[in-house]
């Protein structure tokens, strides 16, 4: 049974863009489906945060980013069009991507000797110090105020604790993960950061996909990092580019 992705669906009942009809049956969904109705509530709180004045700012920058990479996108398409002298020419760069692809592979399979800060960069926590999480307790937001200080080893602690009081809570798995992952703990990040994954109705799920796959590859389990990236890879998914390149790399 294919599962349904709520996520376009919550967007666009919370904004009031439904017709009657399409209300209607999402209406009928919720009834049915407390973590439907949870999932709804949740994404309505984190807007009304999001639209702060300073949370304004940082998702105007992040909308600009994603317009500049549309840009880039559509010429880089055009430029595929001009002749034979762009295809030699990406061809010459291919073969260069395939070597340096060579060599990162040849590393890869040779658990220990990938030093982290030469493959990736710490995960940027934007979260807004107001946010809460629904019956999560003080600790969850403990989490977040040592997150917030780049503190990652409090606020695993301070996580961990919130889970005992609400276990499953995918918010707080995502943090907690991702805490982990910016330790360079990746055995201990990648529970969490697998159980949000499987979550398909979190806001989180792709940022978590994007660190489970770098967790695989810093374990040496290649194979489960590429069919995440594989995924990752899909048209429209905002790491469809990044995927791309380190899918390309690991082949």
């Amino acid at each position: 049974m294919k599962t349904i992705d709520y996520s376009y669906f919550i967007e666009r009942y919370n904004a009031g863009e439904m017709s009657d009809k399409e209300t209607s049956w999402f209406e009928l969904e919720l009834k049915d489906n407390p973590s439907l109705r949870k999932e709804v509530i949740l994404r309505k709180e984190t807007d009304t945060v999001l639209s702060k004045p300073d949370i304004i700012n940082l998702r105007n920058k992040l909308a600009a980013i994603e317009k500049s990479r549309e840009e880039t996108r559509i010429k880089a398409a055009k430029a595929r069009v001009k002749g034979s002298v762009l295809v030699k020419y990406a061809a010459v760069v291919s073969g260069i991507i395939i070597i340096g692809g060579i060599s990162l592979l040849h590393s890869l399979k040779q658990p220990g000797t990938i030093k982290y800060n030469e493959l990736f960069e710490p995960y940027t926590l934007s979260i807004p110090r107001s946010l809460d999480a629904d019956d999560a307790g003080s600790y969850f937001s403990q989490g977040v105020a040592s997150l917030n200080n780049n503190d990652y080893r409090k606020a695993v602690e301070s996580f961990t604790l919130a889970l005992e009081n609400k276990p499953g809570n995918t918010q707080t798995q995502f943090y907690r993960g991702a805490a982990n992952y910016n330790l360079e703990n990746f055995s201990a990040a990648k529970p969490d950061l697998e159980a949000v994954k499987n979550d398909y109705t979190s806001m989180f799920r792709d940022d978590a996909r994007k660190l489970l796959a770098e967790c695989y590859l810093q374990t040496n389990e290649i194979d489960k990092a590429r069919d995440i990236l594989k995924e990752l890879s899909t048209p429209d998914n905002t790491y469809r580019s990044w995927a791309k390149k380190l899918l390309r790399s690991i082949k």
